[in-house]
């Protein structure tokens, strides 16, 4: 046994407490490391849509927002309503009313959704007409009219791969942006600040 300076054998406490938390952290592993560990839960859930569902979107959208413009219209701008303006507006009711009617046609008998397709790129082709007829006016879209054109939008581009009839594709989103934007520029190019009143239009039930 070896001895210290003072003749005293030294302590082996300290080497003991030292070896005990040098095995603790392996001890920890042995006990938790091997186990699965449960996957955190996400922060949020996952909602699945479905384009069927951005479709009724866009028709319980338009049941209202195209009688809802038009009166305003008519009231803002009498004299272009019954011009170019309200010819629009006519195509715009007449295409929503083909998709609602297409739309209904798919869920309860199933068959072609390729009817939905078109009549949602009518809705889409007539809002962005209207987008340019009303900013001769001095008029701008509107933001709840602006929703349901990215909504018909999206409806487009999601059918694509179904009822596309060429290999050639563009997305309609993209599309639409880009001549919104165009829109904005012939007006802003004119020194003409879009009137917002089509951002007011609501649903009969919230205006309540």
């Amino acid at each position: 046994m070896q001895t210290t300076l003072s003749g005293r054998a030294p302590s082996r406490a300290p080497i003991l407490m030292l070896l005990a938390f040098a095995l603790i952290p392996f001890v920890a592993l042995g006990a938790h490391g091997c186990r699965p560990q449960p996957a955190p839960p996400p922060s949020t859930p996952t909602v699945v849509s479905s384009w069927t569902d951005t479709a009724r979107e866009v028709t319980s959208a338009l049941r209202w927002a195209v009688p809802a413009a038009r009166l305003l219209l008519t009231q803002l701008l009498p004299d272009a309503t019954a011009g170019v303006v309200g010819r629009v507006l006519d195509v715009l009711a007449d295409a929503s009313q083909r998709l609602d009617t297409a739309l209904s046609v798919y869920e309860t008998r199933g068959g072609d959704a390729c009817a939905v397709y078109a009549a949602s790129g009518a809705v889409r082709t007539a809002l962005l007409d209207l987008a340019d007829a009303l900013v001769d006016h001095g008029v701008a879209l509107g933001v709840p009219l602006g929703r349901i054109l990215d909504g018909a939008s999206a409806l487009v581009d999601n059918l694509v791969p179904r009822c596309a009839v060429s290999q050639s594709w563009a997305s309609a989103g993209d599309h639409t942006n880009l001549t919104l934007r165009s829109i904005d520029a012939r007006a802003r190019a004119r020194g003409v600040v879009l009137r917002r009143d089509l951002d007011a239009i609501r649903p009969p039930e919230a205006s309540r």
